[in-house]
């Protein structure tokens, strides 16, 4: 099990992960070795303290001389599902589980446009996962919906399990030539489907019967990926810690809302991983005491088994030599005959011990 899981490769999550990696923690990043296109694409960037008119892919520069500096590395697999168990949280990416104690979220903001009614089918014939849901739909008609070439691959995947594709990515430059892929320059806007999904209507007004539709898209939104996240304007609500409504889950950058602005989203992400740190380290003491309790509870298991062990071996079935005890006591002058015939008598211990009761009582 990781410490954290940092999910996004913006300016929050490098400053997230630079931070839980000076402090030695145990991580897993998952995002692209590209980080940000925005900040790559940004022509002059003139609030960056310290880089007064420095372009955006002289910072990308520096983060990525930085990254590689302090030796970490980022996963290049799209998370899907993020599920909280028990004290941690289960992080599906790539149809691989990934298991930490903290999760930090900084996946900035959505560009790309929903469907309308993905909110209300997804689940349902609606995918985000080629390799988690493509088995379902062998020689079946589905849309794939793709907004980055990078995902071609998923795309070949599922043509190889589907009779036919209806094929729409967001670029011009596709390099899928396969005979049950339709390549379409129309753009689906719309899901239709009472319970399920069975078609989709296009930007030119026509619709399509399908059975089923994958979205594969760079980013997913939160409320999709952790559906018990608390979404306000569609930005994760976070207080001044960057904790979320959910226990050891930190959100930072864009994704926790506007100004949408690099310096803002460092300044998050190190909050985040600070908090997280300090949650981590509570979190180290509550398995501590919870181990104490366990060790005392087995120690007593063990004490109460020892004793019943000497019970069984040691006094049951044992009987005193009287006649040996009785030699003994006379002949080291412990007791004379007398009293020692007293001492042997039943009756005369319990008549002894009514009389005393009832003098309490009278």
């Amino acid at each position: 099990m990781y410490d954290s899981v940092i999910i996004g490769t913006g300016p929050a999550g490098l400053s997230a992960a630079l931070n839980l990696k000076t402090y030695k923690k145990d991580f897993i990043w998952f995002g692209s070795k590209n980080l940000s296109e925005k900040v790559q694409k940004a022509e002059k960037i003139t609030n960056y303290p310290g880089f007064p008119q420095i372009s955006g892919q002289e910072l990308f520069e520096r983060f990525d001389a930085h990254r590689r500096t302090a030796g970490i590395d980022i996963t290049e697999k799209t998370v899907t599902n993020i599920m909280p168990a028990g004290n941690g949280f289960m992080v599906l990416a790539d149809n691989e589980m990934y298991e930490a104690r903290t999760l930090i979220l900084c996946m900035g903001v959505m560009s790309a446009k929903q469907l309308d009614r993905e909110d209300e089918l997804l689940g349902k014939r609606l995918s985000y996962c080629a390799t988690c849901d493509g088995m379902f739909y062998k020689d079946k008609r589905i849309a794939v919906i793709c907004n980055d070439k990078k995902y071609e691959h998923e795309v070949k995947y599922l043509a190889d399990l589907a009779a036919e594709v209806l094929y729409f990515p967001a670029y011009n430059d596709s390099e899928i030539e396969l005979p049950n892929v339709k390549i379409s320059k129309d753009a689906p806007i719309a899901l239709i489907g009472d319970s399920f999904v069975e078609g989709i209507t296009l930007r030119s007004g026509k619709t399509e019967s399908v059975d089923g539709v994958f979205c594969l898209r760079n980013a997913i939104a939160p409320s999709k990926l952790m559906p018990q996240l608390e979404i306000e304007n569609g930005h994760i609500l976070v207080d001044r810690a960057q904790q979320t409504n959910v226990a050891g889950c930190f959100a930072a950058g864009d994704c926790t809302g506007r100004p949408y602005q690099y310096t803002k989203a460092v300044g998050e992400g190190n909050v985040a991983a600070h908090s997280c740190i300090q949650y981590l380290s509570k979190y180290s003491i509550f398995l501590e005491s919870r181990n104490q309790f366990y060790n005392l509870f087995d120690s007593i298991s063990t004490l109460t088994h020892a004793v019943d062990t000497l019970t069984d071996n040691c006094i049951i079935g044992i009987t005193a030599n009287e006649e040996r005890c009785q030699k003994l006591l006379l002949k080291h002058g412990l007791m004379k005959e007398k009293q020692l015939d007293v001492v042997l008598d039943p009756y005369a211990m319990t008549e002894a011990a009514t009389k005393k009761s009832k003098a309490k009582v009278g």
